[in-house]
């Protein structure tokens, strides 16, 4: 799923059928609320891409689209995004961590290669729908221990709030002054050590991490 093919209000999710729904259904049966509108596609599984490992869709897409910040959280109150973070935080969990299934790339084209180990999981993402045909998505590393996935959720939800109600800092989150988009994505990565949100390069495959130039 890309944000062009996103046609509603909220909240989606995006996920192979070979995956089981069951952690789906227990995400959804939490945010549920009549004012929240979902959007779940199934979809086949994806052949070879011609494109690097940040850029492929993941096996799993959770994306939050922008009228879920933008005044959507007045009408209907903070507390659901609470909710929902809560509630990303454990399906986070579910597909990233020592004990997360293994993906492997095959890439397209004449001379077709694989990555046996992905530096970002190609299972798991979640992205802010920021408008048709961009998206900031969070790349995370399929071993991030719990407290870390979790950490990283919460900052990047954290800056989409403050970024729809006009307070996030742009200079906090290092290389995004200036970022270019790939493909319609921004991508979003969790400095382990300084605790902090970054924009990875894939052009160069280097990370522009906090403290880091």
């Amino acid at each position: 799923m890309t944000a062009a093919q996103i046609d509603m209000p909220h909240l989606a999710i995006s996920y192979v059928n070979t995956v089981s729904a069951e952690p789906f259904d227990d995400f959804l049966a939490q945010v549920a609320n009549e004012k929240v509108t979902l959007k779940v596609e199934v979809r086949e599984p994806d052949g070879p891409f011609a494109a690097g490992e940040w850029i492929v869709p993941s096996i799993v897409g959770v994306f939050i689209v922008k009228s879920y910040f933008d005044g959507f959280l007045k009408e209907i109150g903070k507390e659901h995004y609470l909710i929902l973070k809560d509630a990303l935080k454990k399906l986070t969990c579910r597909f990233i961590g020592p004990t997360a299934p293994p993906v492997t790339l095959v890439a397209a084209g004449k001379n077709k290669v694989s990555s046996p180990n992905p530096r970002f999981s190609l299972m798991y993402s979640i992205s802010l729908v920021i408008e048709r045909g961009l998206v900031f998505r969070l790349l995370l590393e399929p071993d991030m221990t719990e407290v870390d996935a979790s950490e990283a959720v919460e900052r990047f939800l954290s800056f989409g709030a403050q970024l729809f109600d006009g307070t996030a800092d742009i200079a906090a989150v290092n290389g995004l002054l200036g970022a270019k988009s790939y493909f319609g994505s921004v991508l979003f990565a969790f400095d382990q050590s300084s605790r902090a949100l970054y924009v990875f390069n894939p052009r160069s495959g280097a990370e522009l991490s906090a403290g880091k130039k």
